[in-house]
């Protein structure tokens, strides 16, 4: 039975350690001893965390573990782990209601193989809630044609069924579901200039839920309404002072200046003021080299509604050319 579970598995390890071996006067045939100390520390919740003690030979080569389960009753090998300190494994099953056997082999670098040590009858049933969904990220859009809120989150369980995000805004709130293994969601129901608010709950596959996650908002704005420089100016002036409207939910601008309407900018700076009617933002064109005299350049400015996070809305593009007053 042993020589037929390996056999696939002794090939190949017999061509990897060949040249290890083919300089030995007298072949080595003795197996290592079986594992000591193969135990289960964990199964709960789909998850099987297995631990033994390190083998004591020096000429090791690795570990196989195998896990059989109770409806097929086929021995499948979980993983090979080429490192004799390496003494835990997560074993991830595929439900609550299953029991499993599992083997552990260790492997000499002569191919050599051991008998077994095992552990019959483990089953991982749902004992506890999952935990509650962290490290949510909320982003609200409403440029390049799309106006969307797109949600992420992380989740550290393994037998997650669906995950429940509550939205809502001003009087109102809706249900939404989301299977696993997706951790994110995009939402386009959204009316630009409303706050939504969201908080995501875990529901696992035997039924348990867990605690909603921290609410969470962001809302999708308006593009600035440019008002100076306006569009098609001409500048002689060394230093250009910019200004757009308000928008409100805004707590900072990104002001972009570039040589194209289509090409990366050379110029972008966060101005932060979520207060003042009329944002106003001085630059001195000594300090951008690539501004030349008698060429055109683009300018817009982009809200934000985290001084970290991604752009939300972008104005127009407005274009002024360049041409100082003589002997500047």
């Amino acid at each position: 039975m042993l020589v037929k579970r390996f056999s696939i598995l002794l090939s190949i390890i017999y061509i990897t350690i060949i040249f290890q071996s083919c300089d030995k006067d007298e072949p080595d045939y003795s197996p290592p001893p079986t594992v000591q100390n193969f135990r289960v520390l964990l199964a709960q919740d789909l998850k099987v965390q297995l631990a033994w003690s390190a083998s004591p030979v020096s000429d090791f080569y690795a570990y196989v573990l195998t896990r059989e389960d109770s409806i097929s009753s086929i021995e499948k090998v979980l993983d090979t782990i080429y490192t004799k300190t390496d003494t835990t494994y997560l074993d991830i099953v595929d439900s609550y209601d299953i029991s499993y056997t599992y083997r552990i082999y260790a492997i000499d670098i002569n191919g050599n193989i051991s008998y077994p040590a095992i552990i019959t009858q483990v089953s991982s049933g749902n004992s506890l809630p999952p935990s509650v969904p962290d490290s949510i990220e909320i982003s609200a859009k409403n440029n390049d044609g799309q106006t969307l809120i797109s949600l992420s989150w992380k989740s550290l369980d393994y037998d997650i069924d669906k995950f429940v995000i509550i939205k809502s805004w001003a009087d109102t709130s809706d249900t939404i579901f989301v299977d696993y293994p997706k951790t994110s969601y995009i939402d386009t129901n959204i009316t630009i200039q409303t706050r939504y608010y969201y908080k995501i709950q875990a529901v696992d596959l035997g039924g348990k839920v867990s605690s909603f996650s921290q609410l969470v908002s962001d809302i999708p704005l308006l593009p600035p309404e440019l008002l100076a420089p306006e569009d098609s100016s001409i500048i002689a002036d060394s230093v250009i002072e910019f200004s757009w409207k308000k928008v409100d939910g805004a707590v900072a601008y990104k002001l972009y200046i570039s040589a194209t309407p289509s090409v990366e900018e050379f110029y972008k700076e966060v101005v932060v003021d979520s207060t003042s009617s009329i944002i106003v933002k001085r630059v001195s064109l000594s300090t951008l080299p690539e501004i030349k005299a008698g060429e055109t350049y683009y300018w817009a400015v982009a809200t934000l509604t985290k001084l970290d996070g991604d752009i939300n809305s972008v104005s127009k593009k407005w274009m002024f050319i360049y041409k100082p007053a003589s002997g500047e």
